[in-house]
């Protein structure tokens, strides 16, 4: 099997080509060879058989000599025809030189990610151990016995010195430390090789083999082999042999940490592989591949294919060169110094290469360690890729590093070699996992070892981890068979016997070399020389593995014995550990659930007070237990606290059912585990078929958890999680011990737990044998019987604060979530609760460490009168009793009766169960416990609160106060001024439910000020809303309703509660209580500086949670988007550690040459920020310098204005990642070709893309916060589909079901005879109408119709109107929009009526166009969205306009235009002779509405006084007011005054009154005819023109003398303004006749009977009779006053009153018959009564003049009926339009899914995933060009998610704008805090490089306001970390085991400084740190909120909130690649 080498007789030069045999030299100590680097190799025929005869024959065979010249020539043919072969077959794989970089990275990314990322923080704590040992102690023994064993080494300080400089400087690993880390397979080694293992191994083998030739050939030469043996330590002195063992030299070299060993030196070798694999090679190894792909002539580049470029050379390259930096002179970059350490990644690539790759990877790296450090060294140094080990990294793959990379299987295949003596052994003793015994006897058993440790192991721990009893066994365990001597066999019968006959098959292929390898071996070293040796090639070496090693699971304990040895468990240790805890767990529950205590299961306390006190291990002061079962009970397995970490299952463990906890685990997760592990139960029955090498991935519930529930959103319970149904046990889940539970999820991480409750007894039969479960060696089955409650009840328990117990909301107080069933006693509930709720203040407990406690239940405060200061809590058993708890932090629990406790909790809760008492799934508790006064006396805090504010809680003084917030003095007069009470300072209660004394800053008498909607103008003086101003308080100004409980009297709630308790007794007296209001005048709750520390929170000077951050950030003006941004930052895992560790110097990460960045100093700034957030040395910060360097490096954030959170995280995040790229000069990178993508799968396209985005981007950010999204975008003509990859480190989701609003529009049309035959109709229209089918809309037969419109959000009016113009036809110009404002019950005085006079209540609010957008007129949904399929959409009512001018025939440009001021009085007749003609012809106020602007304008001149005796009421004038203004107006009346002395002249006799039009009448002037004469007054429109718009009118309908109940809906009047009264009275009549027409489908039941119908008829001829009266009558009022005075004929003054005479006989016969009647009420007047006066229809007097738009028409409909009277008013018939309602409904299913998905009044954030994954049309804007057809198109774009980053980052776009609108969207999006999986939104084509698509969420930003302004607040889950950025992420949910930073020896160990030296003793420490220390030992995750300076806990249920704005995630299981790249080893 081996080979014998010798060198040629003959050599050939340096200069020459290589000779068939390679030269060797043999070494004398080692038995190393070294390689003829310079010549290449060859690879020879029948090599070993060859060497194995001359062995044989005992001399060496000469090589014939041919001719030089024919030798040469055959040598370089075959070189060639090797090369050739090699560079055709690797040619394709060559990566483009400038990914160098990117692959390597990612070839060691995927190594490491073949770990676990709970393996690697296994591997992180060992490093962390060895570095805080070796570095940072100070005794320097210590270090010395930690690191080599024993005190008696001498190690050289230099070398000590040495690594902790090197440590230091840059935070790397020398030789020294990195054998500490590997010390166990060292030593094993080592000791392996000095005790002879091999020769004792091979003595066994034959003996058991019985072979007679190998036991003749091992006698004849034993004595031989044993003298070597013994010659071997004389001739080798002590010191070299330790040397040699523990592999310490302390050669260094141009400072480097370089080590020469000898071969087998498997530590050494890796040391030396890792150093070559730094990344300072990179860059050399990238200039080589440049240049030898330059000189190769190949063109690498993607978008070329590399046989293009080879086809145009006619001959192969040329291979590489060797020592290329000695031979190439067009480098770019040199070649660096080694570094003078490794790094943690180094490391974890090792340990996963060794580990995890595949057999022919790992026996690669094998071989290539076996050659030594040395040799290693001396191929790296000359290796033509650059010094890169890249023929290990290649191995396996589809790529390869560079051209020059090919030269190593051309220069080193054949040519390196291993001695195969060196191998043999190595391995050989690797493969024993004890030292071999010559006899079966003394052999030690996996079963004795075993057994004895458990018992060990339990006792013991690991330093600093000794809280977690199952941590504490897998260090023990770890620790253990780190000593190297001594140490545990885990590996049972079976598996030993795999061993023993893997051994075999070892030797079996190997005893024959070996043996006579070690005789030559031994000769060598008595002096006798001898040059037969035997070394083996890669594929030699290969060839004897897979004889001797043919199992990789050998294999696999052969590499981890080598480098997982006291650093990962085997799956031997796995499985011991489990049986360990499972047995011990079995243990105590059959002792407790024996046949001597089998009655238990009852659950009351006196039948398992005695078993709970032995477990507790309590003293029995009463009964106490037998001495038989005294004795029976080892103190071993008797426990000191509750075995389910975290307090579940109160004080003893039982659970709520006092029958135990049990987990639930995935059933196919369990039994991968079980087949890894050869998992049995104690009958030796298994539940796998075959045994797995393969470890199982965390340990996930995630399969059996309700995804879907819509009453549930994942992780608001905290630490429970809703199941699914229909689970089953054991087919779907498996339960297991809490114990187990704790041992796996610290192996493999996951979750999150599932801890539940054990129904009924399944041990109460079970007989107590503990004799027999000692000897166990695995545990029983769980019993069939035992169950447990898969959905119990959960109760939510807050406790309660004593400085506020008054206190409204969740933010504050801390909370817990506990299990619960219907017939669980109540005292165990109060249990567990006083168990996990913290007690943490220092008065809460008395001397002797007992408290006082109580429970509160929350009620409905609806249901219930309860006070609203208080919240609606009441006590939930009697006010009397009280609850005995044990609490305070010295407190020792085995003093205590714990039975004393029991029985007190039992008389509290009265016996009841959680049902009687009244609580049920989802109830609320408030635990509140008493605070000790200075008296000694406990006192209530809820009480001392109720007793403190009993003067200020007088119903008077509520009274008074509430009258001044209204602005009303005591009287209950109006202030004369309202800001009056601007100043108050008042009690308010801010919007997270706190008290403070606030100031009023400013009033308002509208409700607008806080309501949602506008709201119509009210006059009113009383205070509706007052604005408070929290500024003081770290707060802003919030406008508060008057009558909001939310404020109170001054004093009330901000008076201290716990400062008042000394004064209780002086409350009593009158002038004590004086006393005790002034000394609780500076006890006013509010949140001061850190200047200003109160008493009753704990100090801003302190930090809240140490080991927590919870440090607030000062807000320094509009700075609460970055304070936010900057929170959720400090939690991020990995990004934290990155800034608190320094990584970014010692790593040199820091780019001060990019110019996108800021040059490394906000990176700088943002790193130190964070240290001081999490030095604890203080509870608040002000990032001044953070704040001054952000303004310098992004100018946009340098001033006071308020800002965006999203914009500055992202422009943050960019700014990190420029200043942190490794990218020092950033190359030009194409885009891939077209034609390149097409031909390439789409796996491969993503990878180039990446890896093209890699050349520029190489950071922190990149590595764990950027992802890349597939663009995909095709071609709706071509079907082309381009894809293109983008990356991101911020996903902006849209919402998708926002984008629309919807408005049902009622469109009421004008009265034509079209859609009013019988009233306006022709006589043969009246004739031939009939009953018959509504038209379908639109029509101009239908008098009202609807549609549904959908509208964009942010539309404008004119949009919506421009919309329903489209769908009912009337022309733009003739729509108007309101919104109908309803009565309230408020302003009709809660009978839902209002009165003809106030009908301001149901006023139309019209829509201006330009008005919007459409969503502030929308109506709101409950789910906080606009549109939902189950909601009434907003009415808009839609009024045609009732005017139709006409349009006159043959009227062009010659026609003058009557108010032409030029005209003579002729001109002006004729000019109206054209309007004249028409105006009151048949279709008059039927078809068309003449404008008479002109006949006004004419007949004013007309009739234009020459006398004063031809003045005439009625006149239409322009007159001038006193102030010189000129206004149109009416002569309403003319009369004498004969007391005015007159004139000669006699013209101011007459007395002419002017009524102004718009104008009342107090404004009407008195002239004279002088002021005619003088021009004071003139004809109309001579100084003034006519309006160009018509008056409009608002017309109500009621039922005259009944009710004044509003009849259907108001609607619009448009008239003229030179219209007369009888002429505007003809329009009312006409429009009103809508609402007496009806047809077959509209008809009411009043008009079926033929009499109603008879009398409708008559009512309808009636109208349309005045209507052709009123017409006929106006048009000869005109007609007569123009021809009279045109004709000349008489001279007399026009009689109006003889003209009106015969109208008015007229009108009284037709009036009385009309349907109603007219009047009309001005709402200008201020009276509550409006003033109402009936319409005239009179001739001479002109609309205009008469009425203004103020005024409101009221049509009083008759009655009819006699028995039950109706009015006549029959509502038009709306016809609604199904082309629209169709529309709506198919825009409405297209979102139904979506809305289905509301839950909790909120959306899913799967669903706005969908939406921006989903396919949608480009917008003609974004139109594409398409690069096979070559146009523009409006391609369909779908967008998926193709790698995702570790951390998830959402922003949520809730804020929309358009061209001239903005909005915020209040949409609540229901996100999980837990579980969020990611795979459903990922492209199917993606990478499936992970397979961890779950994430959890770590932190929020919320956003508070609108889009003017508003306020940012953070809420980040909380994670411990210390100051140097220590921290431990595998684990996202606490647990045993995991590592926390927040205990008190922990804050001191790492350097921790709570607050300032005089502090430390202080209240405020003492506290925090208890609370550090609770959240340290809860399950229950810690939730944050960060309002700025203001930090306080919130339970997880309000997380989830509306205003979050961008949405923190992280992977579950982070990728164990960058853990080891960016953990601090600190």
């Amino acid at each position: 099997m081996g080979t014998c080498a010798s060198q040629s007789s003959s050599q050939i030069s340096a200069h020459d080509r290589p000779s068939r045999t390679p030269p060797v030299s043999n070494t004398a100590a080692g038995g190393s060879s070294s390689v003829a680097l310079n010549t290449p190799p060859k690879r020879q025929s029948s090599r070993v058989q060859n060497q194995q005869k001359s062995v044989s024959a005992g001399n060496h065979s000469s090589l014939q000599v041919k001719d030089k010249n024919s030798r040469k020539k055959s040598l370089l043919e075959e070189d060639l025809s090797r090369w050739k072969h090699i560079f055709e077959k690797e040619k394709n794989r060559i990566v483009d030189p400038f990914d160098v970089h990117t692959i390597l990275d990612a070839s060691i990314d995927k190594c490491i990610n073949q770990l676990h990322s709970a393996e690697t923080t296994l591997i992180l704590r060992r490093v962390r151990k060895v570095v805080a040992t070796f570095i940072k102690n100070t005794n320097q023994k210590s270090v010395l016995e930690y690191a080599y064993g024993n005190g008696k080494k001498k190690v050289p300080m230099d070398d000590i010195t040495f690594s902790k400089a090197v440590y230091q400087k840059s935070h790397l690993l020398d030789m020294n430390l990195f054998r500490v880390i590997f010390i166990a397979g060292d030593r094993w080694l080592a000791r392996g090789r000095d005790e002879g293992w091999m020769h004792k191994s091979l003595e066994l083998y034959l003996t058991q083999k019985k072979h007679p030739d190998e036991n003749s050939k091992s006698k004849g030469d034993e004595k031989n082999i044993q003298n070597d043996h013994q010659q071997k330590h004389v001739s080798v002195s002590g010191a070299e042999q330790d040397k040699k063992r523990v592999g310490i030299n302390g050669h260094i070299s141009k400072g480097t940490a370089e080590v020469r060993g000898a071969p087998g030196d498997l530590i050494g070798a890796a040391f030396t592989l890792l150093l070559h694999c730094s990344e300072t090679r990179w860059d050399y190894a990238q200039s080589i591949a440049i240049s030898s792909a330059e000189k190769a002539g190949l063109i690498l580049d993607a978008n070329r294919s590399i046989e293009d470029s080879a086809r145009n050379t006619k001959k192969v390259p040329p291979p590489p060169t060797l020592n290329p930096f000695e031979k190439e002179e067009s480098l770019v970059a040199n070649p660096s110094d080694l570094p003078d350490g490794i790094s943690f990644k180094d490391i974890c690539y090792l340990i996963a290469y060794s580990l995890r790759f595949n057999r022919k990877q790992r026996l690669l790296l094998l071989f290539y360690l076996l050659l030594g450090s040395d040799k290693l060294r001396e191929i790296l140094q000359k290796h033509p890729a650059g010094g890169i080990p890249s023929w290990i990294m290649e191995c396996d793959e589809t790529w390869r590093l560079s051209y020059a990379s090919l030269g190593h299987d051309y220069y080193f295949k054949d040519t390196v070699n291993v001695d195969a003596r060196v191998a043999i052994e190595t391995i050989g003793i690797l493969l024993h996992n004890s030292p071999p015994q010559f006899s079966e006897g003394n052999r030690e058993t996996g079963q004795n070892s075993t057994n004895g440790n458990r018992n060990r192991v339990l006792s013991n721990g690991d330093g600093k981890y000794n809280d977690a009893k199952m941590h504490a066994m897998l260090s023990d365990y770890l620790r253990s068979v780190r000593s190297g001597k001594d140490a545990p066999v885990f590996e049972n019968a079976e598996e030993q016997k795999k061993r023993k006959n893997s051994i075999e098959i070892f030797w079996d292929a190997s005893h024959d070399i070996y043996s006579h390898l070690q005789l030559i071996h031994c000769a060598s070293k008595m002096g006798h020389e001898s040059s037969d040796t035997f070394y083996w090639t890669i594929d030699e070496f290969i060839t004897w593995a897979d004889m001797a090693i043919p199992d990789d699971g050998t294999l696999d304990n052969i590499m981890h014995q080598a480098f997982g040895i006291g650093l990962l468990p085997t799956p031997a240790m796995e499985r011991q550990l489990v049986a360990d805890s499972w047995i011990d767990w079995q243990m105590k529950q059959m002792y407790l659930w024996g046949k001597n205590t089998h009655d238990a299961h009852s659950g009351t306390i006196l039948s398992v007070t005695d078993s709970i006190r032995n477990l507790l291990n309590f003293p029995n002061r009463d009964v106490g237990m037998t001495e038989q079962t005294s004795n029976e009970v080892d103190d071993d397995f008797l426990v000191t606290k509750n075995d389910v970490w975290g307090g579940i299952g109160g004080f003893d463990g039982r659970g709520g059912l006092g029958h135990g906890v049990m987990y639930c685990i995935d059933k196919n997760w369990w039994l991968n585990w079980m087949a890894y592990t050869g998992w049995r139960w104690n009958d030796g029955s298994r539940d796998f078929k075959k045994r797995s090498r393969k470890r199982p991935r965390e340990l996930s519930t995630e399969k059996l958890l309700n995804q879907s529930s819509d009453s549930f959103i994942r992780g608001t319970m905290g630490s429970y999680e809703l199941m699914k149904d229909g689970l089953r046990k054991d087919s779907d889940y498996v339960l297991i011990p809490p114990p187990v539970w704790d041992i796996l999820y610290e192996l493999y991480a996951g979750g999150p737990p599932l801890p539940r409750m054990v129904i009924g007894a399944p041990f109460q039969n079970f007989s107590v044998d503990i004799a027999a479960i000692e000897k166990m060696e695995n545990p029983k089955r769980i019993p069939r019987s035992l169950n447990v409650a898969t959905h119990p009840w959960v109760i939510e328990c807050q406790i309660c604060d004593p400085h506020q117990p008054y206190r409204r909301g969740d933010l504050g107080p801390m909370s817990i979530r506990l299990m619960a069933g219907r017939d669980q006693s109540l005292w165990r509930l109060l249990a567990e609760i006083i168990l996990r709720l913290p007690v943490i203040h220092p008065s809460g407990h008395d001397s002797e460490g007992k408290g006082r406690g109580r429970l509160w239940v929350h009620i409905d405060p609806v249901k219930n009168d309860c006070e609203a200061r208080y919240g609606p809590w009441e006590l939930l058993m009697k006010p009397d009793a009280v609850a005995a708890f044990p609490a305070g932090e010295s407190i020792e629990m085995e003093k205590i009766a714990y039975d004393d406790f029991l029985r007190a909790w039992d008389d509290y809760t009265d016996h009841a169960t959680v049902e009687s008492i009244g609580l049920k799934n989802g109830s609320k508790l408030m635990f509140e416990y008493a605070l000790v006064g200075r008296d000694g006396k406990f006192t209530w805090p809820r009480e001392a609160a109720a007793k403190a504010g009993i003067r200020q809680r007088d119903t008077a003084e509520d009274i008074e106060f509430r009258k001044m917030l209204r602005g009303l003095d005591e009287y209950g007069n109006y202030f004369d001024d309202i800001k009056e009470i601007v100043g108050t300072v008042v009690d308010a209660m801010d919007s997270a439910g706190r008290w403070y004394q606030a100031e009023i800053v400013d009033t308002d008498t509208h409700d607008n000020a806080v309501a949602t909607s506008d709201d119509c103008a009210d006059d009113s003086k009383e205070i509706k809303a007052v604005k408070i101003d929290f500024r003081d308080i770290g707060g802003h100004e919030e406008w508060i309703l008057v009558n909001s409980d939310r404020l109170s009297v001054k004093g009330r709630y901000t008076l201290d509660s716990m400062k008042t308790i000394r004064l209780e007794n002086d409350l009593n007296g009158s002038n004590k209580q004086s006393q005790a209001e002034s000394k609780s005048r500076g006890m006013v709750l509010k949140r001061h500086s850190s200047k200003e520390p109160t008493s009753f929170q704990l100090s801003s000077s302190v930090c809240s949670f140490p080991g927590f951050g919870a440090c607030g950030l000062t807000n320094l003006g509009n700075t609460c988007y970055a304070n936010s941004a900057i929170q959720c930052i400090s939690y991020l895992p990995l990004l934290r550690s990155y800034l608190l560790s320094n990584l970014f110097r010692k790593n040199g990460d820091i780019n001060k040459d990019n110019p996108l960045g800021t040059g490394g100093k906000l990176l700088e700034e943002l790193a130190f920020l964070q240290k001081l957030m999490w030095s604890a040395k203080l509870g608040v910060r002000t990032p001044t310098k953070f704040r001054a360097q952000l303004a310098r490096a992004l100018q946009q954030y340098s001033g006071t204005d308020q800002q965006d959170a999203q914009e500055l995280l992202n422009d943050l995040l960019d700014a990190l990642h420029e200043d942190s790229n490794k990218v020092v000069k950033k190359p030009y990178v194409e885009a891939l070709e077209d034609e390149w993508v097409e031909n390439h799968p789409l796996f491969n396209v993503g990878e180039e893309n990446w890896r093209r985005f890699l050349r520029r981007n190489r950071s922190i950010i990149a590595n764990i916060a950027m992802g890349q999204v597939l663009n995909r975008v095709k071609c709706p003509v071509c079907n082309y589909t381009s894809h293109n990859f983008d990356p991101f480190n911020m996903l902006s989701i849209p919402f998708p079901t926002v984008s629309d609003v919807v408005f049902k529009c009622k469109v009421l049309r004008r009265a034509t005879p079209n859609n009013c035959p019988i009233t306006l109709g022709s006589k043969s229209m009246k004739q031939t109408h009939r009953l018959s089918k509504l038209p379908c809309p639109p029509s101009e037969n239908c008098i009202m119709e609807e549609y549904l419109v959908t509208m964009s959000r942010l539309a404008d009016i004119s949009d919506l109107k421009g919309k329903i113009h489209q769908l009912c036809g009337i022309p733009l110009h003739r729509l108007r929009l309101f919104v109908l404002n309803e009565p309230s019950e408020e302003s009709n005085g809660g009978n839902g009526e209002t009165s003809p006079g106030k009908s301001s209540a149901m006023n139309l609010c019209a829509l201006p166009e330009k008005e919007g957008p459409c969503l502030q007129f929308a109506r709101q949904g409950l789910n906080g969205g606009f549109l939902s399929p189950s909601e009434i959409p907003t009415t808009i009512i839609v009024f045609e306009t009732t005017l139709n001018n006409r349009t006159l025939p043959n009227q062009d440009e010659s026609h003058t235009p009557a108010f032409d001021s030029s005209l003579s009085i002729e001109d002006a007749h004729k000019s109206a002779e054209q309007d004249r003609k028409h105006y009151g012809d048949d279709t008059e106020c039927l078809f068309f509405d003449t404008d008479p602007v002109q006949i006004a304008r004419a007949m004013s001149r007309i009739l234009w006084p020459k006398s004063p005796e031809e003045i005439a009421v009625g006149l239409r004038v322009d007159a001038i007011d006193q102030r010189g203004h000129w206004f149109p107006g009416s002569i309403i009346e003319v009369a004498s005054d004969d007391r005015i002395k007159l004139e000669s002249n006699g013209n101011d006799k007459i007395q002419i009154k002017v009524h102004f039009d718009n104008f009342s009448t107090k404004w009407d002037l008195i002239y004279s005819y002088s002021d005619v004469v003088k021009g004071n007054l003139c004809p109309l429109y001579t100084h003034t023109r006519p309006k160009g718009y018509p008056i409009e009118f608002q017309v109500f309908n009621y039922a005259d003398g009944t009710s004044n109940v509003p009849l259907g809906y108001p609607f619009l009047l448009q008239f003229h303004g030179e219209w007369s009264e009888a002429r505007a009275g003809a329009h009312i009549l006409s429009q009103a006749s809508r609402f007496m027409e009806f047809s077959s489908k509209g008809i009411s039941a009043a008009v079926r009977d033929a009499e109603m119908s008879r009398i409708y008829r008559e009512y309808q001829m009636s109208l349309s009779t005045a209507i052709d009266s009123l017409i006929t009558f106006d048009r000869k009022f005109v007609n007569a006053s123009m021809a009279e005075q045109v004709d000349g004929t008489d001279a007399k003054t026009f009689d109006t009153l003889g003209i009106m005479k015969e109208a008015v006989e007229k009108l009284r016969s037709f009036l009385p018959k009309l349907p109603f009647t007219v009047s009309v009420i001005n709402t200008s007047s201020r009276d509550d009564d409006k003033e109402e006066f009936d319409f005239e229809y009179r001739l001479d007097r002109h609309v205009g003049n008469v009425m203004n738009p103020q005024m409101q028409i009221i049509l009083k409909w008759r009655p009819v009926g006699s028995s039950d009277p109706k009015p006549l008013y029959i509502e038009p018939p709306i016809v609604p339009c199904e082309a629209s309602i169709k529309s709506t409904r198919a825009k409405k299913n297209d979102l139904s899914d979506d809305n289905s998905k509301f839950s909790h009044g909120g959306m899913s954030l799967g669903v706005c995933l969908d939406e921006f994954c989903k396919e949608q049309k480009l917008e003609e804007a974004d139109s594409w060009r398409c690069p096979k057809c070559k146009d523009v198109r409006q391609g369909n774009q779908c967008m998926t998610l193709w790698r995702l980053p570790d951390l998830l980052t959402f922003h949520l776009k809730r804020f929309n704008c358009s061209a001239r609108w903005r909005e915020k969207i209040t949409t609540k999006i229901n996100f999980p805090l837990t579980g969020l999986d990611m795979k459903k939104w990922c492209d199917n084509d993606a990478p499936c490089c992970s397979e961890n698509y779950v994430y959890d969420l770590i932190g929020v930003v919320n956003h508070y306001g609108g889009m003017t302004g508003g306020h940012y607040v953070a809420t980040c889950k909380v994670t411990s970390c210390s100051a140097e950025g220590s921290e431990e992420v595998e684990h996202n949910f606490n647990g045993a085991g995991v590592y926390a930073f927040g205990t008190k020896e922990t804050v001191q160990s790492a350097g921790w400084k709570l607050g300032r030296s005089k502090d430390k003793d202080s209240i405020h420490t003492r506290t925090a740190l208890a609370a550090a220390k609770s959240v340290t030992e809860s399950t229950e995750p810690l939730w944050l909120q960060f309002d700025d300076d203001s930090v306080e806990p919130i339970p997880p249920r309000i997380v989830n909130d509306e205003s979050a704005y961008v949405l923190f995630y992280r992977r579950r299981q982070l990728s164990p690649s960058n853990i080891a790249r960016y953990s601090s080893l600190d």
